[in-house]
């Protein structure tokens, strides 16, 4: 139904050969036929693996501290970045590898506890460093790069564009937790941007063979010159597919939630502008492990 070339990049994902219905089938979609069936998917079997990683990551925060643990995470992405290339070197793609995400991981452990905890270092952290500056500058060298590299350069150094990436993430999420008044707060915590939050995945599952459905049949029965087409991609496509993903949502997604996800789902919990809730400390003045952000996240010892 949506196999024909339409000169997009749904044009790799089809046909589906053996390897394809193997690596989505086991999730290392990433390793073994990558893009086939749906391009997107990558990423599946990338969190698949990270959660495989993960457990070890929250066991090494407990015992050596968040700063020590993130370290240890940035180096293994990055050796395994090195390494990657090498391989690479030798003939063997693997176009949708990506051990950068295990530095990212990292980061983002770093900035819930940032974000989240009571200890006076990190609350120090959140509360004096100019987090909004800094994700400005990290943001601005992606810019930067982007500009000067050519697209073959900037495809080889994406891990570490994906690590800015990351920085300034970490940077505006921290900067968005501080107990001042926050503009910035304010702005992500706007209910349509809240609302559709909820139902990102869904939009994530479904957007490329919707986008080949758009173009294959609709958009290209039209003739409309490039310019025209891109319009109607990025508006009536875009606005489509929206809507189709939230039905997707309701269909499948929303019957699995819990009634905590459903209510903040429908709005009920969406930031208004005042500060986030910390954490209650422990009777031994630190609290557990690190949970998922929103929740109660500072592991017990902290330092590096």
């Amino acid at each position: 139904m949506i196999g024909n070339d339409t000169g997009t990049h749904w044009d790799i994902d089809v046909p589906v050969s053996w390897d394809g219905y193997v690596g989505n089938l086991l999730l290392v979609q990433n390793v073994v036929g990558e893009s086939q069936m749906n391009a997107a998917y990558w990423s599946i079997g990338a969190e698949i693996q990270l959660y495989l990683i993960f457990p070890l990551l929250v066991l090494l925060w407990r015992r050596v501290g968040i700063f020590s643990s993130t370290a240890v995470a940035v180096a293994g992405g990055f050796v395994g970045v090195f390494l990657l290339e090498q391989v690479r070197d030798h003939g063997h793609q693997l176009p949708a590898a990506a051990p950068v995400f295990l530095a990212l991981f990292g980061l983002g452990m770093l900035g819930a506890a940032i974000s989240f905890s009571d200890d006076p270092r990190l609350s120090a952290l959140r509360e004096r460093v100019p987090w909004i500056p800094l994700g400005v500058v990290f943001a601005a060298t992606i810019a930067w790069l982007d500009w000067h590299w050519s697209f073959a350069e900037a495809l080889q150094n994406f891990a570490y564009l994906d690590f800015l990436g990351g920085l300034a993430t970490l940077s505006f999420i921290v900067a968005a937790s501080r107990a001042r008044p926050s503009r910035l707060r304010s702005v992500l915590g706007l209910r349509p941007l809240a609302i559709l939050g909820t139902f990102s995945f869904s939009i994530y599952l479904v957007h490329l063979p919707l986008l080949q459905v758009e173009r294959q049949y609709a958009v290209n029965r039209l003739d409309l010159s490039k310019p025209m087409t891109f319009f109607a991609m990025v508006t009536f496509g875009a606005a489509a597919i929206v809507g189709f993903a939230y039905l997707f949502h309701r269909a499948f997604e929303r019957p699995f939630m819990s009634s905590r996800q459903r209510r903040a789902a429908d709005g009920e919990f969406v930031e208004t502008g005042s500060p986030p809730a910390r954490p209650e400390p422990s009777p031994s003045g630190a609290a557990g492990g690190p949970q998922a952000v929103g929740e109660a996240s500072v592991a017990p010892d902290t330092g590096s």
